[in-house]
């Protein structure tokens, strides 16, 4: 089967409105039926700049020695009060401070992202970095999760609590803010190798653009758009993530 390329201005003003209709949280891993699970495995500790915000319900990435990004979605559940700890490679860290993109609570499809400062620097862990450049449409990208998962037949149907990572082609930018990823059946043009999407369990999660050996954080987990009746996360599913090259 071809995938079909429409103008983008025709694609931007159909999603939009399904974005609108039907927008639940993501994301964890769901990926492709025909390949062996165990290749979307990962170790413990192989992304350690990626951890839980709230367990199995929210994910941050290191940025800098005391700050980490996520969605808003998730940071405005992040109490108030003083005592709130997040979990980086087996230590814990009180978060010191929340900031939510000040436009989210009029525009949520829009800046769903949001920086938490942690009260003291993470030590021996080398934060991700920012990824400024805004040539996104087109280039291959890393997800990481340990929600929910399943395949692109069935959609999430367990947590494990299992880390894993998918990749997946930027389709484009929509309204420069947001990076668009479409879950392609194992046939279309532009599948790849480890194609899969979000799912439920993951949302605040990175998606990684990799420039000459070194994994930046392009994207934001923010959530998914179906069409109709369609199941989350099977395939033809767009996987939504802030665009972080627009809030540099």
């Amino acid at each position: 089967m071809k995938k079909i390329t429409l103008p983008q201005f025709i694609i931007s003003i159909v999603l939009f409105v399904v974005f609108i209709a039907h927008a639940p949280i993501a994301h964890a891993i769901i990926y492709r039926h025909d390949v062996d699970p165990a290749r979307f495995l990962q170790p413990d500790g192989a992304y350690p700049t990626v951890f839980d915000v709230f367990a199995g319900n929210g994910v941050a990435t290191l940025i800098a020695p005391q700050w980490a990004i996520t969605a808003a979605h998730v940071a405005h559940g992040i109490p108030q009060d003083e005592g709130f700890a997040v979990v980086i490679q087996g230590k814990s860290y009180e978060v010191l401070d929340v900031i939510i993109h000040p436009e989210w609570f009029d525009n949520r499809l829009d800046f769903d992202v949001a920086l938490f400062k942690l009260a003291e620097p993470v030590a021996g862990i080398s934060p991700t970095p920012l990824y400024r450049n805004q040539n996104e449409a087109g280039k291959v990208a890393t997800i990481v999760g340990r929600g929910d998962s399943g395949t692109g037949e069935t959609g999430a149907t367990e947590r494990d609590g299992l880390l894993r990572t998918v990749t997946n082609r930027v389709d484009f930018v929509e309204r420069d803010k947001r990076l668009v990823f479409r879950f392609d059946e194992p046939d279309f043009i532009g599948a790849t190798e480890l194609e899969g999407v979000g799912g439920p369990g993951d949302s605040g999660g990175p998606a990684l653009i990799e420039v000459d050996g070194v994994e930046y954080i392009a994207g934001i987990s923010a959530f998914s758009a179906e069409e109709g009746d369609q199941l989350p996360g099977t395939y033809g599913t767009f996987d939504i993530y802030m665009r972080v090259s627009n809030h540099t």
